[in-house]
């Protein structure tokens, strides 16, 4: 049986792709996610349930990000007068809203469910 295991082990290592075993790091991340291309759009059409990888988590991150940013100074062009504050901001703010909604909804659930499959208790092989 165990000559069996390791011949498997060996044809297994001779045909994986080594780019199985590379660390994708943080900054190869943000390069991914960038090369994207996600619009709001995108984020927000996304089906419920579908799962998010690494680079998708980071351009989702980055969506919600500006668009965070976008209504802070749409409030702050509205409050100087700059802007229709409330045609503007409420539109922004909505969208802020939904984007958060998936992100919150969509890939934290996903991450906690992933993580939660590591607190089953594990009975041994199969």
């Amino acid at each position: 049986m165990q000559a069996q295991l390791e011949q498997a082990a060996g044809h297994l290592k001779q045909n994986l792709d080594p780019r199985v075993t590379d660390t994708l790091t943080f900054d190869m991340q943000k390069k991914l996610a960038s090369e994207l291309g996600m619009s709001a759009e995108d984020l927000l059409s996304r089906k419920s349930g579908a799962s998010f990888n690494a680079e998708e988590v980071t351009a989702a991150r980055s969506l919600l990000r500006a668009s965070q940013s976008r209504v802070v100074d749409l409030a702050r062009k509205a409050a100087s007068g700059e802007v229709e504050p409330k045609a503007m901001t409420e539109r922004a703010s909505h969208n802020t809203r939904a984007s958060w909604d998936v992100v919150r909804g969509q890939v934290a659930r996903e991450a906690g469910r992933a993580l939660g499959a590591f607190r089953i208790a594990d009975e041994g092989p199969a």
